[in-house]
Order: structure tokens, then sequence, then C-alpha cells
């Protein structure tokens, strides 16, 4: 149930930073003994001054096109989750645009 909304929040977050139509991609990939679940968004991306703030409680992006903040929530309980499950996220920006959020989890988790 924690990782169906550890997953939910890195969907919730893509929606909300990818322009109207935009494609969100959803991968899964084997590593070894992890699998990767990753979201990607075709958004603005990650600012620089943001990097080391995001995984922050109460730290949170004004969206691009309501620029509404969040709670600054969903992505410290989206590292608390995965660190529960021995695993860990990580979130980058994209080669050509928008931000890959990467849940990785040890099979079986």
């Amino acid at each position: 149930m924690l990782l169906r909304r550890a997953i939910g929040n890195l969907l919730d977050n893509a929606i909300d930073f990818s322009p109207e139509g935009g494609a969100i991609v959803v991968t899964l990939t084997p590593r070894g003994r992890t699998i990767d679940v990753a979201v990607r968004d075709h958004g603005p991306g990650i600012p620089d001054y943001a990097d080391d703030k995001v995984f922050e409680k109460f730290y949170s992006l004004a969206r691009p096109h309501s620029q509404r903040k969040s709670t600054g929530l969903g992505l410290p309980f989206v590292r608390e989750i995965a660190a529960l499950h021995g695993g860990r996220i990580t979130l980058r920006n994209a080669d050509g645009g928008g931000a890959i959020a990467v849940l990785s989890l040890p099979r079986g988790a």
C-alpha cells in the first residue's frame, strides 16, 4: 500500500509539472537485485537552486501553470517509503527537458 502511494506521489508531481497534453512516461527496469520505477515528465525540470531542497519537508516549487505550491510533503514521503523498503529515490533533469524521478527498490519489496 505504501509503495502505491509513493508511486502515486511521483505521478502526481509529473502531472503537476507537465504541460497540458504533455506525455508522462513510466518505465520499470530490472537491474540485478533491484527494480527501477522511473517517472518522467516533460515540464520545466528542476531549477539549479532547488536541487538540494526538493527532498526537504515543506519545500515546494510553484507549479508552472497555476503558480500554486503543494504541501512539500510528497517527495520526503517517497524518500521515507523507499528507505523503509531498502531502496532510494533520485530526481534529476532529463536530457531534452523535464525531470525523471527514479524509485529503486530491492526485488520483492
